[in-house]
């Protein structure tokens, strides 16, 4: 069968499978009518999670689990979701088609969007806030060893021993930290033996890394933050 032959899932349920390869990261809850829903295997997985009971469609793509609360309900799971089990949340609402669209998408009253993605570190929402402690959003950049190395000015007359010239220097980090409630916003250099204890200080929500560190490119960083089970994010930097 080509693309086009396979058969689709019911129009809700492909909408949540779309979002879901989209924001692959997140777990996807979308709105349907006076509910929001999980689907697949986030119904499977989040359902028993949530105390939701978990049901299952057959359809001739194949089986849909499905998983939903009331609309209301909202803020209490996702501070299950974002709190409690530190996962980061996309919210898929539905906005309703004009006519036009209608003859496009086949007679679809709504097409469902994410309009927002929630981290431990945005989940700033007074209601979920305790006034008596911050909610950092640390991001954590570091220099290599080599790159310091070459920057470093070398006397000509007065030659580094051979033992010191074979050890490089404690690598450098910088770390960055604000919390979005309060604009609080604060900065430190240290070096990667320091960094634990300072981390542990300063006891962010979700830490920010750059996206080419996601491949292992700074991999004493990331044994120790995971080490430490802190919540990871990556980012794209502006070239």
């Amino acid at each position: 069968l080509g693309e086009d032959d396979v058969p689709a899932y019911p129009t809700v349920a492909q909408q949540a499978l779309n979002n879901m390869r989209k924001f692959d990261k997140c777990v996807v809850l979308t709105r349907v009518g006076s509910f929001y829903e999980l689907y697949f295997e986030h119904a499977e997985e989040y359902g028993p999670l949530l105390n939701l009971k978990v049901a299952q469609k057959k359809t001739k793509a194949g089986p849909v689990y499905m998983s939903g609360f009331p609309f209301f309900q909202l803020d209490r799971f996702l501070k299950i979701l974002v709190q409690d089990l530190n996962k980061y949340v996309a919210i898929s609402e539905e906005f309703p088609n004009d006519a036009s669209e209608k003859v496009k998408f086949g007679g679809l009253d709504f097409d469902r969007k994410v309009t927002r993605v929630v981290t431990p570190g945005t989940l700033i929402d007074e209601k979920f806030m305790d006034p008596y402690e911050n909610n950092y959003l640390l991001s954590i950049h570091t220099t290599s060893s080599t790159s310091q190395i070459d920057a470093q000015a070398v006397d000509p007359i007065e030659q580094p021993s051979a033992s010191v010239q074979n050890t490089p220097p404690p690598k450098s980090v910088g770390l960055a930290w604000l919390d979005l409630s309060s604009g609080d916003f604060f900065t430190q250099c240290t070096d990667l033996a320091s960094l634990s204890s300072i981390i542990a200080r300063i006891g962010p929500r979700e830490i920010i890394l750059d996206r080419m560190m996601e491949d292992d490119r700074d991999l004493d960083l990331l044994t120790l933050l995971k080490a430490d089970n802190h919540i990871i994010a990556y980012h794209q930097s502006a070239e």
